[in-house]
């Protein structure tokens, strides 16, 4: 059987290696120029996700299509037929959606001092020994953009997350930093 897999992140690799396991054919469409997703954006998740991505990546049952657009999608006899924007077409018996997510934009709370998660990973990556210089007090709140009415639901990540990101920070503060 022939699988497309919609998104190379961790859900689209990880639905891979689960298909290839089972010898099907396994084609991965990511729209960026690396499969990765938010996995990559992470400091520590870039080694895992390389590892993990490792695992199949010369599996000769498995095709990347990097920077794929889906211009349309058609089913005929018992088969999908996906047409990217740039003509290429790709058929497959079953397709799995895996294109993941968009980290919630806190435009009203950002500010001179204040960033996301994923901003401040970014600056404290794994590969850097010090806090910046300027970083007296650092706080972490959580919830930010969920547990609200308009979006009442955990996405259960964020708070392991921030967990790990105090330990960094407590590793690299200086004693008089508040954290």
């Amino acid at each position: 059987m022939s699988i497309l897999i919609i998104g190379g992140g961790i859900s689209g690799i990880s639905a891979a290696k689960v298909a290839l396991k089972e010898n099907h054919t396994v084609t991965i469409l990511e729209s960026s120029a690396e499969p990765g997703g938010l996995m990559a954006r992470i400091a520590n998740c870039r080694i895992g996700f390389k590892t993990f991505f490792d695992e199949i990546r010369d599996n000769p049952r498995l095709t990347v299509v990097r920077e794929g657009e889906i211009a349309s999608v058609t089913k005929k006899d018992n088969l999908f037929i996906v047409t990217l924007e740039d003509g290429q077409t790709l058929t497959a018996d079953r397709v799995i959606i895996a294109t993941g997510l968009l980290p919630y934009d806190p435009v009203e709370y950002k500010g001179k001092r204040v960033m996301t998660s994923l901003e401040y990973d970014a600056l404290i990556d794994q590969r850097q020994g010090e806090l910046p210089r300027d970083f007296n007090k650092i706080g972490f709140f959580l919830c930010v953009g969920s547990r609200s009415q308009e979006n009442p639901l955990c996405s259960s990540v964020c708070c392991s997350y921030t967990i790990r990101e105090i330990k960094w920070t407590l590793q690299r503060a200086k004693p008089e930093m508040t954290v």
